[in-house]
Order: C-alpha cells, then structure tokens, then sequence
C-alpha cells in the first residue's frame, strides 16, 4: 500500500480555485519515498535518491539552483528538487485540481490494454484511493502527482537523454555546431531532451505533463518567441491546449510542425542528429534573454564543482539534466 506523505505547514484541506489552498511541503524521507513509487513508471531506474532543498537556508548551499525547480548530474546520478521553485510554479493545490487529474486518468483507461500504461493507473489509483478513502486530502492528492510528474522527467534524463556522460557530449556539440555560442546549445540542447522526454512520457505513460505545461504558460503571458515556439511544439505533440497563444504566423506554425515531427521520430540512436535538426529550428527563436526564462531543470554538474561536459557553463535553466544519449538501445524500456 501506499504510505501516506505527511505533508507540512498549513491545513489539512483546501478548495475552490488555484490559491485558496495552502503551500504544502516534503520531508527528504517523503521525496525518497515518492521516487521510489514513481521509478515504476519508467521501467525502473537505479539512481541515487534526489536531494530536496525545502528552504531558503537549504538552497544556500546550492545557489546554482536559484532559478530552477529541478536540477541533475549525470556524470554522477544525482538529481536535486527545489520544492520553493516547484510550489511558486505549480501550486498551491486545490480541489479542482484533483478533478481535473481525475478525469485525465479516466480517459487514459481507455488504453488500459497497455502495459506501460497500466502501470502508470495504478500508481495514480493508489493515490485516488487514499483520496477516496480521507486519509489524504484532494489537493494533497494533486501535489503528490504534480511532483511525481517532476520525478519522472528527472529520471528520463538519467534514463533516455541525455544518459550518460559520453552521449551528453555528442548531443551538446551536435547544438554547438549550429549555435556557434556555448550559451545558446546548452539551452537549446536542454529544451530538445525535455520536449523528448516529455512527449515519451505523455505518448507511452499518458503522464498528464499538458497540465503541468498549463500551469508553468499561466506565469508566461506574453512571453518570448521562444516561448510561443516551445508550448506550441508541446500542444501539437500533446493534442491538447495549454496556452492560449496569439495567432501563429504562417512561419511559426509551420517550424511548429517541423520541430514536432523531429521530436516525435526521436530515438536513441538519432539523438546527435536531430537535436541538431531541432536546433537550426529553435534558434531563429532564441534570444539570449530567454537563457534567464524559468522552465523545469538543468543540469548542474559544473556548478556543482564536478567534472562535466566539454564547455558547458551549468547556466541553462529547463527541465532538469545533464546531456547524453546512451549506446544504441541501451537506454529504451
């Protein structure tokens, strides 16, 4: 069964709309817990536990996590959690929430007859069930998912992209090739693995990250090119609405598309190639104030004093990773 995540600091319950819920918050033995519950979901991954920074006083000892609500070392498996970050991004969680996860899951059981999927309702209906039962509220319920979410992308950088050190590399440099600027490919590389990771996961887990992408474009209202290129990559991959973007011009909507079919044919063993192919897309987009946007992650080694890859400044905020593709079908499930 289960365990209950004892999350502090506020009441117990909260209701209506984003907002009227109070912040809530994990322990270092509830995280590790949660990452153990979510590694299923992937086929089971073998990493250490993740580092949580619940404080201000915690992220001190980690400033090149700032700015970023997940960050990850793949030269040594470490992945660390910025819960201030999470909860200014994605919460504070209500009941609606709950339902909107409700009836995302329900639509998913339509493809019950897949096994990765199966795996993914019953991870969901343990939390459903202690929901159901009271022993946790809705919006707790929400913040456990909205954060298993943030796992599970974490780990599908240890585990498909970047993967290991090597691949890192080759893909970064597959991006430096074209950006000419070190900057530009490592956060242009970054988006490339999120977009690939997140789509896997969406596609063969029908992990909800176009909810998780409808909160983040709630705070980015009239944001940067970049920006409009990206969420609109993700809704047309996804099929679903996340933002409510200005109309496309013909030139956006078609290096949409473009960037869309390269993600969704991305394999391990095209990795170098179409990132890329995705970054000649990307980088008519990218300006340098974008490398300052606030998305999921990024990878920390060289900041964390560590032995990383070749040129890499650690500056590039995303989702959360180091670069790497892993040998040929080493790193699919």
């Amino acid at each position: 069964m289960y365990k209950i995540i004892k999350m502090t600091s506020g009441p117990v319950k909260g209701t209506g709309n984003k907002g009227d819920a109070p912040a809530r918050r994990f322990s270092q033995d509830e995280i590790d817990l949660l990452w153990q519950k979510v590694s299923p979901l992937l086929g089971y991954v073998n990493l250490r536990q993740p580092t949580l920074i619940p404080d201000q006083a915690a992220l001190e000892k980690y400033p090149e996590m700032a700015d970023v609500i997940g960050g990850i070392s793949i030269s040594t498996k470490e992945t660390y959690i910025n819960l201030l970050r999470y909860l200014d991004s994605f919460g504070p969680f209500c009941d609606n929430d709950w339902l909107e996860l409700t009836q995302w899951f329900s639509s998913a059981r339509l493809d019950v007859n897949d096994d990765k999927v199966q795996v993914t309702l019953r991870f969901f209906d343990e939390i459903a069930g202690q929901v159901n039962s009271g022993r946790i509220s809705k919006d707790q319920g929400a913040f456990l998912v909205y954060m298993s979410l943030l796992l599970a992308h974490e780990m599908g950088h240890h585990k498909w992209i970047p993967y290991d050190v090597k691949n890192s590399l080759l893909i970064i440099d597959s991006a430096f090739a074209v950006t000419k600027d070190q900057e530009a490919a490592s956060y242009l590389t970054n988006a490339y693995e999120d977009l690939v990771i997140n789509n896997r996961l969406f596609q063969e887990r029908r992990l909800p990250f176009h909810l998780m992408y409808k909160r983040m474009a709630e705070t980015k209202a009239g944001s940067s090119r970049f920006w409009q290129l990206y969420i609109s990559t993700y809704q047309t991959l996804f099929g679903e609405k996340i933002a409510s973007n200005k109309q496309q011009s013909p030139k956006l909507a078609d290096d949409v598309q473009k960037l869309a079919q390269i993600i969704a044919d991305s394999r391990t063993e095209n990795f170098i190639e179409n990132c890329g192919e995705a970054v000649k897309i990307m980088k008519e987009y990218f300006a340098k104030s974008d490398a300052g946007g606030k998305m999921l992650d990024r990878d920390i080694t060289l900041k964390r004093g560590e032995q990383g890859e070749k040129g890499r400044t650690g500056n590039e905020p995303v989702q959360g990773k180091e670069k790497t593709p892993g040998k040929k079908g080493q790193a699919q499930t």
